[in-house]
């Protein structure tokens, strides 16, 4: 029953009476786990610890399909999207290649991944367009201005991008092309920039998209309408 209810419905549930409120509890507990979002890409659990004291030092947040399955309790296969400022990105490359992720470079990319991260801030002190390959159709319909490089991680079927940008991640967030996605896990905490739109309604409102909607565009926003959300335009 509770998985069905929204998080508004959830509170009043639990105002009921201390019965219930001890049930909302507990399931709260037990479904709004870190271990639940990054649990598939990250073993032992000593190395979730570890990668949120990585977040804290380097500011490195997560969003796309994972942070939204941590908010709507559903699990949404994919990659772990990351996102950091370009400055920290070696030490993040470092360490995802340090716990077995393999680096895999994408066209026009250097095979050794520090000659990489040189030739991005070469380029952005050249100020030399950078080329950025996005396998997610989701960030292909970003606004790439704030985005450096994109750098792919591999350890068998799990998948990692490193998304560094040139200035906060949040200002390519913000640029989404639908609300829903506009969610973030920090190092501490995790936010919904839209709660009662993407939680309540279930609704996603797009973001500077003009109808009709091109081929690449229509297949990222069809994506959530079969996970159910209803798109406002």
């Amino acid at each position: 029953i509770l998985d069905n209810l929204s998080p508004v419905e959830l509170e009043s549930f639990s105002r009921c009476n201390r019965k219930f409120q001890h049930f909302v509890k507990i399931y709260k507990t037990s479904v709004f786990r870190i271990e639940k979002i990054y649990g598939t890409f990250f073993d032992p659990p000593e190395v979730i610890g570890e990668f949120q004291d990585l977040q804290g030092s380097t500011g490195l947040v997560v969003s796309g399909s994972t942070a939204l399955g941590f908010f709507t309790r559903g699990h949404y296969a994919g990659d772990l999207d990351t996102y950091c400022q370009l400055l920290h990105s070696r030490v993040v490359g470092h360490w995802y290649q340090s716990h077995g992720y393999g680096y895999v470079p994408t066209d026009g990319q250097l095979d050794d991944l520090d000659a990489d991260i040189d030739r991005v801030n070469a380029a952005i002190r050249a100020d030399t367009p950078t080329i950025a390959v996005f396998e997610d159709t989701d960030i292909r319909e970003y606004k790439l201005h704030n985005i450096a490089a994109v750098w792919n991680f591999q350890h068998g079927p799990r998948q990692i991008q490193l998304v560094a940008t040139k200035y906060s991640p949040l200002k390519t967030i913000l640029s989404f092309h639908s609300t829903c996605v506009m969610n973030v896990v920090t190092h501490r905490a995790a936010y919904c920039l839209y709660p009662k739109l993407t939680l309540e309604s279930r609704a996603t409102l797009l973001v500077d998209m003009e109808i009709p909607l091109t081929e690449v565009q229509a297949y990222a926003v069809d994506k959530y309408v079969r996970r159910g959300f209803s798109v406002l335009h």
